[in-house]
């Protein structure tokens, strides 16, 4: 978010990191997408002293998982930009929820925040249709509805959807490994995300009609939650039942930085394999430039939704127009551009492209 100080926030990221460490994470050995730490099982945290004496509106935020460094970055990057709108006076309290990978407790999580009397809800979907009623509902009773990343069915209307094209993401990793693969025969393995989440089938869309046109062979598809721990385990499954494997799609970046070290680790030649723009696949990708026919791909992925789609919410209770529908397009890193991206100084969960400032990260991871 343009033009917002640093340092707000500072002291409540590390108050949250020390009250999450509470809770143990579910990574180990350089597991770049879990996250130092868990959330406590309170689903909801009021992150605000008093309100403010000029009033402000208040916010709600649900989440469905922490289960991943890009998550955990997202939700970091909405509340930062939260605090810096509380010093302003716009924003006067705010309560963020995570539903811990469990929809019917998310309908709990937004019953509740509309009961709190939130002005404006902030939405992370953990299935196209769990939050449909409920969203309603809050439309229903003039409540501003903003979401983001995974998105409710288009069934239900709300206030602005900020969208990452998913299917997009799928056809620029799907098309670049064909054109690495050529006409086949290739044998492939798919790492992906959360099965029946809206993301994770919109970018295997494209992927699997390329694969199946060429003839490619799926040797294997795990669900990683997109978090480095449960890839690498399944990774290695992988390796261990295939003597050949020709290529691997990812359809996340730590998921990827999971295949390398386990390619790595077994022996295995590198393979070309696609990603996003977690800083730790970069910088493993950096340093394997040359090594066997390896090679990668990663569209940028960053926190960028969630604060977007804070500010529409804001636009729309200030009484302002917003889009029903914000599309966000891809940038794309490549061997030619990685340079530009990695960030060396920082740690392997960061996100890059991030408006948090770098201490907030250090502090974060």
């Amino acid at each position: 978010m343009k033009g917002i100080k640093k340092y707000f926030g500072l002291v409540i990221v590390i108050a949250l990191v020390f009250a999450l460490a509470a809770c143990g994470g579910g990574g180990g050995g350089g597991a770049a997408d879990t996250p130092a730490a868990e959330p406590p099982a309170s689903s909801a945290t009021t992150d605000t002293p008093a309100a403010s004496a000029s009033g402000g509106f208040k916010i709600g935020v649900s989440n469905f998982s922490l289960g991943n460094t890009y998550r955990v970055q997202n939700i970091e990057s909405i509340r930062f930009a939260m605090d810096n709108m509380k010093a302003e006076g716009i924003v006067s309290d705010y309560i963020i929820t995570n539903s811990d990978g469990d929809a019917n407790k998310q309908i709990a999580d937004v019953q509740d925040l509309l009961t709190a009397g939130c002005d404006a809800l902030i939405i992370t979907a953990q299935t196209p249709t769990n939050l449909n009623a409920v969203i309603e509902e809050a439309m229903g009773n003039g409540i501003v509805v903003s979401t983001f990343n995974s998105q409710p069915s288009m069934d239900v209307t709300v206030t602005s959807r900020i969208i990452e094209d998913e299917v997009q993401f799928g056809q620029i990793g799907g098309e670049w490994l064909v054109g690495k693969l050529g006409d086949g025969p290739a044998d492939i393995i798919v790492l992906s995300g959360i099965a029946g989440n809206d993301v994770n089938d919109a970018r295997f869309q494209e992927p699997k009609r390329l694969f199946a046109e060429k003839g490619y062979n799926i040797l294997g598809e795990i669900f990683g939650t997109w978090d480095y721990a449960e890839a690498k385990v399944g990774v290695e499954q992988l390796l261990a039942a295939h003597s050949n494997i020709d290529a691997v799609y990812s359809q996340g970046g730590a998921m990827t930085l999971a295949a390398i070290d386990a390619f790595l680790e077994a022996r295995r030649p590198l393979v070309p394999m696609t990603g996003e723009s977690n800083n730790g696949l970069l910088k493993a990708w950096k340093a394997n430039i040359g090594v066997d026919n390896f090679d990668c791909i990663a569209p940028i992925v960053n926190d960028r939704s969630g604060t977007l789609a804070l500010e529409q919410a804001i636009k729309a209770l200030q009484g302002e127009s917003v889009e029903g529908i914000v599309n966000l397009p891809y940038a794309v890193i490549t061997i030619d551009n990685i340079d530009d991206y990695i960030k060396p100084d920082l740690p392997d969960s960061f996100w890059v492209g991030s408006a948090l400032p770098d201490e907030i990260i250090l502090v974060l991871f």
